[in-house]
């Protein structure tokens, strides 16, 4: 069956603190001071940070009702403890979903901070082509979050699709000095 779910959440949260643990140590003997850190460092430090929030959120989400309920069930009938459980279990998973956006970002950004270093400062030919796709691959996040919430709901993904498709393909291509835009 497999472990449960808060002991195997702890096991990935650990092998995530020692790989960033590892990183840091491997930096401060390479700079010799945490003064020499770079900004990379420092925002996977604010990633870790941002992903205990997350564990610690998610465990206490595990235990707790929130306000999704099934279709058919008398709300009148809940208690008034039953009701501050699920207003504080809504608020938390709230949290969550903050949190994940939070490390997922922090960490997308130390990814490219990463690929910058290793092309540009190199003086390698592939910092073009990486420039292109971080273009391209922030240009599709970015039409993606302007969709409406409501419609994504309702499950009315395919004008979004062709809208994404129409909107960012031409923009690439015409980076790329294609002529079929």
């Amino acid at each position: 069956m497999g472990l449960p779910f808060q002991i195997e959440s702890w096991i990935w949260y650990g092998l995530g603190v020692f790989i960033v643990a590892c990183r840091l140590l491997s930096r401060g003997l390479f700079f010799k001071s945490i003064r020499k850190f770079q900004i990379d460092d420092w925002l996977m430090v604010a990633a870790l940070s941002t992903d205990t929030v997350f564990i610690v959120a998610i465990n206490i989400c595990a235990h707790t009702s929130s306000n999704l309920l099934a279709p058919g069930d008398d709300v009148s009938q809940f208690t008034a403890q039953e009701r501050a459980e699920r207003i504080y279990g809504s608020k938390m998973v709230l949290v969550v979903e903050q949190m994940q956006c939070c490390t997922v970002w922090l960490i997308k950004a130390c990814l490219l901070l990463l690929y910058n270093r290793l092309t540009y400062d190199a003086g390698c030919f592939p910092f073009g082509v990486m420039k292109l796709m971080e273009i391209f691959q922030l240009s599709i996040a970015s039409q993606y979050h302007r969709q409406d919430p409501c419609r994504l709901r309702r499950g009315r993904l395919r004008d979004n699709g062709d809208t994404l498709f129409r909107s960012v393909v031409p923009t690439f291509l015409q980076l790329l000095g294609s002529p079929y835009t």
